[in-house]
C-alpha cells in the first residue's frame, strides 16, 4: 500500500513540476536524520552539484527543506547551527524548477534551482544561502551554484534575491549533507 502510495506521489510531483510543501514525505526527510559523508568526499559532491541524478540525491543521506520562490525572507533551516570548521553540502533537487514570474518568458524561464547563465534572462531565479555567527548578524550572499560546501560558524538560512516576489511559482527542495566532522547543535 506505501508502495502505491509513493508511486502515486511521485508521479503527481512529476506533472506538477513543483513539490507540495505539505507533501508527508516532506514533513518525513525534516526529521533529524543526520548522517554524514565523509569529509573526503565533500569537495568531490559539491564539485558535481550541477550534475547530481534524481537516483544520486535520493541516495545522499540529509534531511530536506523547501525554499519556496515566493516567500518573503529566507528559510532557515529547522534552527541549524552550524560550530567552528563544521561544514555542510547543499543539494538542490536536480529537477525542482521555480519561476519569477505566473508565465515563464523569454526573459523570465522557469529554471532549476541553478538559475540561467544566459545573460538575457535576467530575471531567472537562483538559490543562495546565507551563514550567520548570531541571527541578527549581517552576511554575505553565497551563490549555491558556485559553491554549495558552506562553512561554519553560524546559522544557516536559504533564499533567493528577488525584490519581488509576489508573482514567483515553484519551489526547490534542498538536502542539508552533514560532513564528517561533527553533528551541528539543535
Amino acid at each position: 500500500m506505501r508502495f502505491i502510495f509513493l508511486l502515486l506521489l511521485l508521479v503527481s510531483c512529476a506533472f506538477a513540476g513543483e513539490p507540495d510543501p505539505l507533501d508527508p514525505l516532506d514533513r518525513l526527510a525534516n526529521l533529524p536524520t543526520w548522517r554524514t559523508v565523509a569529509a573526503a568526499k565533500a569537495p568531490a559532491i559539491a564539485a558535481n552539484v550541477r550534475k547530481l541524478s534524481l537516483k544520486d540525491w535520493d541516495a545522499l543521506p540529509g534531511p530536506v527543506t523547501v525554499v519556496k520562490a515566493n516567500q518573503r525572507g529566507e528559510t532557515q533551516v529547522d534552527g541549524l547551527v552550524l560550530e567552528e570548521g563544521q561544514q555542510i553540502i547543499l543539494l538542490p533537487h536536480p529537477v525542482d524548477s521555480w519561476c519569477s514570474m505566473p508565465e515563464p518568458n523569454k526573459w523570465a524561464p522557469r529554471t532549476t534551482w541553478a538559475g540561467s547563465d544566459n545573460p538575457e534572462e535576467i530575471y531567472a531565479l537562483t538559490l543562495y544561502a546565507w551563514v550567520r555567527p548570531t541571527p541578527s548578524d549581517e552576511a554575505e550572499a553565497i551563490q549555491v551554484r558556485k559553491n554549495p560546501l558552506i562553512k561554519g560558524p553560524g546559522t544557516v538560512t536559504l533564499g533567493l534575491i528577488d525584490g519581488n516576489r509576489g508573482d514567483n511559482v515553484g519551489a526547490v527542495r534542498v538536502k542539508l549533507v552533514l560532513v564528517e566532522q561533527g553533528r551541528p547543535k539543535k
